[in-house]
């Protein structure tokens, strides 16, 4: 039994209006990129102070806008962690049961095709030895009369039941997929190395650095120098 309905409930959810930028925010975004596009070079103490200027306002409403979303933004992220944490919980015990429901299904349909597979194989074993049977048969006719009615016989396959594929309940179907299970990495990166992802540990690599490291097999380790400016 199933329903189309919704099974979580928020109440007052339609009172949340659609989010919109303040004429505050269009007026200071105005102000700032025309501020900041009036700066074309750093050549000397005074372009410098310009730009430090223009660079100050244009990080402050950037700062503004990023509180802002955090203030508007976290109750609605809060609401959808609840919503996230009460249908996790709703569906534990049903997910547990469609997993174990699932498997009961699957094994049963393996099983059922596994023993299909074996009938066709023990019938084309029957058939083959039958055929081999009436072909020395053949060979020891005595007449071409018999050794045509042979010829017929073997032409003709025994009748018997077509192998049935295993039976499918209404709403179940059945899919094939490949799957792996990884035995050894390094052996498969040895034979295959395109079927292994390799990739820096960023942060292991950085606390190398703070720690002392300089010079490492593999990585060019340099200083670098930004400027910040504060808001």
């Amino acid at each position: 039994m199933s329903t189309n309905k919704p099974l979580i409930a928020v109440e007052e959810f339609e009172k949340l209006k659609p989010v919109s930028l303040t004429a505050e925010f269009h007026l200071l975004k105005s102000q700032a990129l025309e501020e900041a596009k009036a700066v074309v070079t750093v050549g000397d103490a005074e372009s410098q102070a310009v730009a430090t200027a223009a660079t100050s306002t244009v990080k402050g409403i950037l700062k503004q806008i990023e509180a802002s979303r955090k203030a508007v933004g976290n109750p609605v992220l809060t609401l959808t962690r609840e919503i996230n944490e009460i249908a996790k919980q709703a569906s534990v015990d049903l997910a547990a049961e469609q997993v174990r429901l699932e498997l009961l299904l699957s094994a049963h349909y393996r099983a059922e095709a596994k023993l299909a597979k074996e009938e066709e194989e023990m019938r084309q074993r029957f058939e083959a030895k039958r055929q081999a049977r009436l072909a020395e048969q053949a060979k020891q006719a005595t007449t071409t009369q018999e050794q045509e009615k042979i010829e017929a016989k073997a032409a003709t396959p025994v009748a018997v039941a077509p192998v049935q594929a295993p039976p499918k309940a209404e709403k179940m179907t059945v899919k094939k997929t490949w799957k792996f299970n990884l035995n050894d990495i390094k052996a498969l990166h040895n034979a295959r190395p395109e079927l292994v992802k390799m990739e820096e540990n960023t942060a292991a690599i950085l606390a190398e650095i703070r720690g002392g490291m300089r010079c490492c097999p593999g990585l060019t380790i340099y200083e670098d120098t930004a400027v910040i400016v504060r808001t």
